[in-house]
């Protein structure tokens, strides 16, 4: 999670806590470090290429449909590992600059 203000919120945090989810913060504008963009890019790829939704409707069942199937435990762990193994070293290697990973 960036630093947006809906991110910060003591609600959010309390939320977390309460229901046992760990998180990274990230610094603000940056998405090579947030694993949810790889989500997003996932879901356009998927909602693109699966769904091609003609209306609304498609679309939004196309999205819920992505979020109950694709978007499990195993799978977000996934996006993290990618982060920790993967874009880390790479931003390391960069000097800090985005990976496009």
């Amino acid at each position: 999670m960036d630093n947006a203000p809906a991110h910060t919120a003591l609600d959010i945090g309390a939320y977390f806590q309460a229901v046992n989810i760990n998180h990274i913060p990230a610094p603000a504008q940056s998405p090579d470090l947030n694993p949810i963009e790889l989500v997003w890019h996932d879901m356009k790829v998927y909602i693109a290429e699966q769904v091609k939704p003609k209306n609304a409707l498609e679309l939004i069942n196309g999205m819920n449909t992505f979020w109950n199937t694709i978007v499990t435990v195993e799978y977000c762990n996934r996006k993290i590992d990618h982060v920790r193994d993967k874009v880390l070293n790479k931003i390391i290697e960069l000097d800090g600059k985005a990976t496009g990973l």
